[in-house]
């Protein structure tokens, strides 16, 4: 008898939190497992909208642009084969050449590049430092501006050039927005590949 008193009260509990719940609409029902719907909907809403805007010069996700950078080194080093780049400047008026500075064999070439790979206005000099830079330098040009582009998505590598800064050979690589807005530079060490902390 006990026994199902206590069954029957179970039962109508049951039957009262049923309706009850029902009662209150597809609310409490819903709200354990659609939540989680709800929540990924929004990030993937979020993301789409994140994807579909213009990248920010914040944005750090990704590498930044080093293509056309990149292939005016190649070319360089194809034009004067043996030599080691010290210097890129992307023409900021044309922006389809590039001024390079190469040693070979102790001698810096200077000159401009064209995408098509053809070369004018070259000069030479013996740059003693840049030459002694040359020699020095353990990591090369097309590896710094990849090391220095990690992180920076939505930017694009301009320019390159070996200095010496406080007693340490660094490689400088700079960058822009999509604009063509200046955004800074990263140091990377020209003797052991890493990139210099700002400050």
């Amino acid at each position: 008898m006990m026994f199902s008193m206590k069954k029957t009260v179970l039962v109508s509990s049951g039957a009262v939190l049923a309706l009850t719940l029902a009662a209150c609409g597809s609310g409490s029902a819903e709200t354990s497992a659609p939540q989680t719907s709800v929540a990924t909907s929004s990030a993937a809403a979020g993301s789409q909208a994140t994807a579909s805007a213009s990248p920010s010069p914040t944005t750090i996700e990704g590498p930044a642009e080093t293509g056309a950078l990149i292939a005016a080194i190649e070319q360089g080093l194809v034009a004067r084969p043996g030599g080691t780049v010290v210097q890129v400047d992307e023409e900021d008026e044309t922006q389809d050449s590039f001024d390079l500075a190469v040693v070979v064999d102790g001698v810096k070439h200077e000159f401009t590049l064209f995408a098509d790979g053809s070369v004018a206005d070259e000069r030479t000099s013996e740059d003693a430092e840049d030459v002694a830079r040359a020699a020095a330098a353990q990591v090369l040009a097309a590896d710094a501006v990849r090391t220095a582009a990690e992180g920076r998505g939505g930017q694009v590598a301009t320019d390159l050039d070996i200095d010496d800064q406080n007693g340490a050979l660094m490689w400088e690589v700079d960058f822009e927005d999509a604009r063509g807005n200046d955004l800074g530079s990263v140091k990377v060490d020209a003797l052991t590949g890493e990139v210099v902390p700002v400050g």
